[in-house]
């Protein structure tokens, strides 16, 4: 899982599985050599690890949280501790300060946190951090909560009823933080929904559906490019495995972006893909990425790992990949 720190650019990962439901650990790596040219879409393969300053001060190690940076400090929160389902899931908040290079668990101040939670999303948007959806222990979310890192407050904000609980949605928001979207996940089968939250108003909007030829999915790659005023999103799964977290089901590896620059109540929202004149990713789900650059009308994100393969030959990736985007 990738992010890209705005103030201080660098892409940061931190914990995962390699076997299903297996955490990896809690060691930071990070992706150096971000301003060279790169050749092709294919990055170079230079991440480092991170050495942390606070020694045993540190989360433990987990799969299936959700992560965000907001500065020059990355936060995580929720998740898993190991393989079983029947494993409670987490509700710590935790951050990382990447000035002096040490852990500290978040405690709220004022509010209550969102309950524990798994397969969620996590992101950093107008000065708050925004939770959203996920696995509870009673079944699948559609709750949101926002974090104000200044107080330490947590916020719970209205929900919608027309938003199925989910994992795997992609969650972002448009680049003034004005507005936070929720697209597609897995509700029992995949969907092709796309909501939109108003946080001047707290309303929500269903918006339109990705059309026909788009196939749903969840777990994509999805990130924010405020520039063009897109959500990019990569991938994802188009169907799950027979065989539960332990297979892999069908997978996409088409790029979609959505218009975010219209925000009248009659906003629709169309789901338009990418073609892609050069080689490209295999298709895969259960990754994330990031915005690494922008400039004027163009942007660059990468991408790395992901699920890919099927129930008989299936593959975790490490793999890192650069997008080149522009504005026709």
């Amino acid at each position: 899982m990738i992010h890209y720190a705005t103030d201080n650019p660098k892409v940061i990962m931190y914990g995962g599985e390699n076997k299903p439901r297996t955490p990896i650990d809690s060691t930071l790596h990070v992706l150096s050599s971000l301003g060279i040219e790169y050749k092709g879409n294919v990055a170079p393969q230079e991440w480092e690890t991170v050495t942390v300053k606070n020694g045993s001060n540190i989360p433990p190690g987990r799969i299936a949280h959700a992560q965000a940076a907001m500065n020059d400090v990355l936060y995580i929160f929720g998740g898993r501790l190991g393989p079983s389902m029947n494993e409670e899931a987490l509700e710590d908040l935790w951050r990382f300060d990447w000035s002096t290079k040490t852990w500290e668990e978040v405690t709220c101040a004022i509010g209550v946190p969102p309950e524990a939670r798994s397969f969620h999303k996590l992101i950093s948007a107008g000065g708050l951090l925004y939770v959203f959806g996920g696995c509870g222990v009673k079944g699948r979310l559609n709750d949101l909560h926002s974090f104000d890192p200044g107080t330490s407050t947590w916020t719970k904000l209205p929900s919608c009823d027309s938003i199925a609980g989910r994992g795997g949605a992609c969650f972002q928001s448009n680049g003034a933080g004005t507005a936070l979207y929720v697209i597609s996940g897995f509700i029992g089968h995949e969907t092709r929904d796309v909501h939109r939250y108003d946080v001047v108003s707290t309303s929500w909007t269903k918006l339109e559906d990705f059309p026909d030829n788009i196939p749903a999915r969840s777990v994509t790659a999805g990130c924010i490019i405020p520039n063009l005023d897109i959500i990019c999103l990569f991938g994802g799964e188009l169907e799950p495995s027979s065989r539960g977290h332990e297979g892999a089901g069908n997978f996409s590896n088409d790029v979609l972006y959505l218009d975010t620059s219209i925000t009248d109540a009659k906003f629709v929202s169309r789901a338009t893909p990418i073609n892609l004149v050069s080689e490209k990713p295999s298709p895969r789900g259960w990754l994330e990425s990031s915005l690494l650059r922008s400039n004027d009308g163009t942007a660059d994100v990468v991408i790395f790992g992901g699920l890919s393969g099927n129930d008989i030959s299936s593959t975790r990736n490490d793999d890192t990949w650069i997008l080149h985007l522009s504005k026709k």
